[in-house]
C-alpha cells in the first residue's frame, strides 16, 4: 500500500527542470528588457551579441537563487541572503562587468549599490503583493 504523504525531497531531475525553466523565463524577461532599451535608445547596439549570450548564465544564476529562496530546509534569513547575493552577483558578473568600457572601482561600487537598492525595492514589493494575494486567495 502506498503512502499518500509526499516526500519533501524532490528528485534531482525535477529540480534541474525547474532550474532550467526558470532560467529560460528570466532570460526572456531580461532579453526583452534590454531589447526594448536598445530600441528606445538613440545609440543602437547597446546589446552586442556576446553580451546577449551572457544573459543566459545570468538568468540561470537568478533561477538558482530562486530555488534556494523557496527551499524550506534553510533558515529564512539564509535563504533571503543567498538569494540577494546570487542575484546581484549574477547580474553584476554576467551583465555589468563584460561591458567594453574599462570598469572603474568607484563605478563598480556604485553600480553594486544601485543593484542592491533595486533588488531590495523589488523584493519588498513582490513579497508584499504576493502576501496580499495569498491572503485574498485563502479568504475565498
Amino acid at each position: 500500500m502506498k503512502s499518500s504523504v509526499k516526500s519533501p525531497v524532490k528528485s534531482p531531475m525535477k529540480t534541474l527542470q525547474k532550474w532550467l525553466r526558470g532560467g529560460c523565463v528570466y532570460f526572456t524577461v531580461i532579453a526583452l528588457f534590454f531589447t526594448i532599451i536598445d530600441f528606445l535608445s538613440e545609440t543602437s547596439g547597446i546589446l552586442a551579441s556576446e553580451r546577449f549570450l551572457l544573459i543566459f548564465p545570468a538568468a540561470l544564476t537568478i533561477s538558482a537563487a530562486g530555488l534556494i529562496l523557496h527551499n524550506e530546509s534553510f533558515p529564512r534569513w539564509g535563504r533571503i541572503l543567498c538569494h540577494y547575493l546570487l542575484t546581484t552577483l549574477g547580474i553584476f558578473v554576467f551583465l555589468y562587468l563584460p561591458t567594453k568600457e574599462t570598469v572603474q572601482p568607484m563605478m563598480a561600487l556604485s553600480m553594486a549599490l544601485v543593484f542592491s537598492v533595486v533588488y531590495w525595492i523589488l523584493f519588498f514589493f513582490v513579497h508584499v503583493i504576493g502576501g496580499r494575494i495569498r491572503r485574498l486567495m485563502e479568504l475565498d
